[in-house]
């Protein structure tokens, strides 16, 4: 069973068959991923995603995602803590905190720093200062982003952060180049 498969399960049997989504994914980190999964984060991060997108931005979803983090940080699990940071700011961001969401950038940024992952901490932090009403400083942390990121080869980003990292970056870059006046860098 894959991530994919994993979400959408919990969200159909979370919303039509009012099964508690946690009960769900104890189920599944128990039986397919071990006990330890469950204990480590994995099922809550999960939950927090799955949440995100059958009912949106919701106080569950940041629930799940916030004792993920804590979960993740009691254990040492940069992992899980850098994937809980992404989708808690993804939630401020889906929910107009923008000043939260670019203090968690932030702290996705410090806690990547030395890591192949600093480039999706640049692309929240543009995004962050783009819905700040900082289109410059947005526009170097985008480019900066694009300069530096290089796909892994062996760990997807797109299974830890769901999106086209790359692809991501240059929609925002283009609308951020269209409100500096830059229409033709834009296209």
């Amino acid at each position: 069973m894959g991530t994919l498969d994993i979400l959408y399960a919990c969200g159909y049997w979370a919303l039509r068959r009012d099964v508690p989504a946690m009960r769900i994914l104890q189920s599944v980190a128990a039986g397919l991923l071990g006990q330890a999964s469950f204990e480590g984060g994995a099922a809550t991060a999960a939950l927090g995603l799955a949440l995100m997108y059958t009912r949106g931005a919701v106080p569950e979803t940041r629930t799940a995602l916030a004792s993920s983090l804590e979960i993740a940080e009691r254990l040492g699990d940069t992992d899980y803590q850098l994937r809980a940071l992404w989708g808690l700011c993804v939630d401020r961001l889906n929910n107009a905190a923008f000043r939260e969401a670019l203090a968690l950038a932030e702290r996705f940024c410090g806690l990547a720093a030395n890591s192949p992952d600093l480039p999706i901490g640049d692309r929240m932090m543009g995004l962050s200062l783009h819905f700040l009403g900082e289109p410059a400083k947005s526009r170097l942390h985008f480019e900066r982003m694009l300069t530096r990121y290089v796909a892994p080869a062996r760990r997807s980003h797109i299974i830890r952060f769901q999106f086209d990292q790359r692809v991501t970056a240059h929609i925002a870059l283009a609308e951020v180049l269209w409100i500096l006046g830059y229409p033709d860098q834009a296209m």
